[in-house]
């Protein structure tokens, strides 16, 4: 085959090429997002209420949550008084499933008091618009938590942390976005 034909025959081919595999962008676009705010009730060991949290998922990996409880109560009888939201980061793993990471301060006395690590999968069905991880529903999604106070120097500086709740100790959530609690924006 001559320079000529095969350069000819490589122009003819590239427009197919670009209808038969499509760019990843045009894919993720239409695949199921997780992306804004999620109203959401998290149980954890020790406690059997579902305590609510708002997960937000931004388009750049950040992810934060907030609670609208305290960390103490329950038969753990911890000694946190309040808490500080998480922040942390997030990115797709699967067709319908998503990882995310965040730790939280919380506080003993409006002090450094230690930290609420959280290392999760969760899956998103898009049928019923809901995010799970750990329930019946979404078996393959697991919510690890580790719940952590401070130990303290002479002098008050931090010097380490002791487990409350070990690593992998196991949480279960489920979600709905925040636009099935309220009616759409104008």
């Amino acid at each position: 085959m001559s320079i000529c034909r095969g350069l000819t025959l490589v122009a003819l081919m590239l427009p197919a090429l670009f209808v038969a595999f499509p760019a990843r962008d045009s894919e993720a676009a239409a695949a199921p997002q997780i992306t804004g705010v999620w109203s959401c009730a998290v149980t954890r060991p020790g406690s059997p209420v579902a305590r609510p949290l708002d997960f937000v998922f931004h388009s750049d990996g950040v992810f934060a949550y907030s609670s609208q409880t305290t960390i103490n109560g329950g038969p753990l009888s911890l000694p946190f008084t309040s808490r500080g939201g998480a922040n942390g980061q997030w990115q797709k793993i699967g067709p319908s499933d998503y990882a995310y990471q965040s730790r939280e301060n919380l506080y003993i006395n409006g002090n450094a008091g230690g930290f609420f690590y959280v290392d999760a999968t969760i899956h998103l069905n898009p049928k019923l618009q809901q995010l799970c991880s750990g329930t019946p529903e979404c078996p393959t999604a697991q919510t690890k938590i580790r719940l952590t106070q401070f130990t303290f120097a002479a002098n008050g500086s931090i010097t380490g942390e002791i487990d409350l709740l070990p690593a992998g100790s196991i949480a279960q959530s489920i979600c709905s976005p925040l636009n099935t609690v309220f009616t759409s924006l104008p």
